[in-house]
């Protein structure tokens, strides 16, 4: 929570706060995801069972075990899984946190600020929810100088979304 936190007092908002987790995706892609994801599994489950036969000192045997021990972990990040659900009760825990101290002297948030969350429980990425998020509210946002939105996240495809 203090990544957001920081994230948050960097960017500073002062009228909303959309926080957008991948959903379900349609058919086709979950398809290829599921097909991708195995093969990781399958990979990686090999190269911990084998690399005790690779030469290599132990320092590297122990970074190369925790490198593919992140790799599994990574799979977790899927809609519908325990790692999201968890995620998203996170997410809604430092909402309501915030959302109680703010206007108050040490309040991580500007007064009036609203926090809007959509969960992996509504289908579809979040570079496209968010995106969804900014077209259906573009009459409420305000058109006062000065005023912009900021879109954040890892995809570099949230970029070229956002320009066009």
């Amino acid at each position: 929570m203090f990544e957001l936190d920081l994230l948050v007092s960097r960017c500073n908002p002062t009228q909303s706060l959309v926080l957008a987790i991948d959903g379900s995706p349609a058919a086709a892609k979950l398809a290829t995801q599921r097909k991708r994801r195995f093969a990781i599994l399958k990979n990686t489950q090999f190269k911990l069972q084998h690399s005790d036969k690779l030469r290599m000192t132990k320092r590297q045997r122990a970074r190369r075990k925790r490198n593919y021990k992140a790799e599994l972990q990574s799979l977790q990040l899927t809609p519908g899984t325990e790692c999201m659900q968890n995620m998203e009760a996170v997410l809604l825990y430092w909402a309501w946190q915030r959302l109680q101290t703010q206007g108050k002297p040490h309040s991580k948030l500007l007064p009036k600020v609203r926090i809007y969350i959509s969960s992996s429980s509504v289908p579809g990425e979040g570079e496209i929810k968010l995106l969804e998020w900014i077209n259906n509210y573009r009459g409420h946002l305000s058109t006062k100088p000065g005023q912009s939105i900021a879109l954040i996240g890892g995809d570099a495809d949230l970029l070229l979304e956002a320009m066009v």
